[in-house]
């Protein structure tokens, strides 16, 4: 994990940025052995230091009080938090599947000899380990033991077994932060490039300078789309990832400063990003693609 945030640039990142990272490869690192052993304290408590500390500060030491209780980052975004998997609850959740497994009597040589050797006779939800039982047997009676507490079993041995929705169970309900749809207002591909007449503006004279002359309704379309050449497929994806860019930043310089830019202005800053981005590929590019970028005013002069 710390090799990892060694190899990130943190400096050049936002706290979206890092909690982005936090939530999709640091907290999912330890997920391996999450599902197979009831972790250490130890070893959670560590995981959490340095996911903590990277999200504050972004490196593996942190200092200061932080703003926010990881606690309170580890709740769902429903309430009030940042949506930070608790990485001991997951830990359960994740354990949990082997007395799902147990419960139900899955068709496993596994389970079959747990309860040959074990189990046997006794009703699971109301078994004890022997204290000679093995260190793994013990954790996942005790998993099972956390479950009954928390969950309505009887219901949930009814179902598929989920990590997710046992996780979810495990976390309990609160109640819901009001201010939640002010912050965390997830905004659909379909209206920031299609419904919103800003961006299709923008997304129009892209387009025109590009030359695409076909039609689509999402940026999927665009993905599974054959082109002529891998350099022209480049430049196009470039183009649209560009443009997302400076959407964004368009809605922030409007939002914060009551300044909305003109779509002929971000064309511009799009095919100055894009100039300098073709500029490395510039000698390799074949003659046919050297006239494509030339007409749209990509090579350098």
């Amino acid at each position: 994990m710390v090799l990892r945030i060694h190899s990130w640039g943190a400096k050049q990142l936002s706290y979206a940025g890092r909690l982005t990272l936090v939530k999709a490869v640091l907290t999912q690192l330890h997920c391996y052995w999450a599902r197979i052993y009831l972790l250490p304290k130890g070893i959670i408590q560590k995981v959490d230091s340095i996911c903590r500390n990277y999200l504050w500060s972004g490196k593996e030491g942190y200092h200061r009080v932080p703003a926010v209780s990881w606690e309170r980052c580890c709740q769902s975004k429903l309430y009030g938090g940042l949506g930070i998997n608790n990485s001991h609850v997951w830990n359960i959740a994740s354990i949990g599947k082997y007395s799902w497994w147990v419960s139900n009597k899955k068709d496993s040589l596994w389970v079959k000899w747990i309860h040959h050797l074990y189990v046997k006779q006794q009703d699971w939800w109301n078994y004890s380990p022997n204290i000679n039982s093995s260190w793994v047997w013990r954790q996942i009676c005790k998993v099972k033991d956390k479950l009954k507490t928390c969950l309505d079993y009887q219901t949930w041995l009814l179902s598929p077994y989920s990590t997710q929705k046992t996780y979810d169970c495990l976390m309990g309900t609160r109640e819901k932060a009001r201010w939640i749809p002010f912050v965390w207002n997830r905004e659909s591909q379909q209206h920031l490039f299609f419904e919103c007449h800003f961006s299709a503006q923008c997304l129009s004279l892209v387009r025109h300078w590009l030359g695409v002359t076909w039609s689509f309704q999402s940026l999927d379309c665009i993905l599974r789309k054959r082109f002529q050449s891998l350099l022209q497929k480049q430049v196009l994806m470039a183009s649209f990832a560009c443009l997302v860019y400076l959407i964004w930043m368009s809605r922030n310089t409007a939002k914060h400063d009551s300044m909305i830019p003109r779509p002929a202005r971000i064309l511009l800053q799009l095919q100055s990003m894009i100039k300098f981005r073709v500029h490395a590929l510039e000698t390799q590019a074949t003659m046919r693609n050297r006239d494509w970028l030339s007409d749209r005013g990509l090579l350098a002069s």
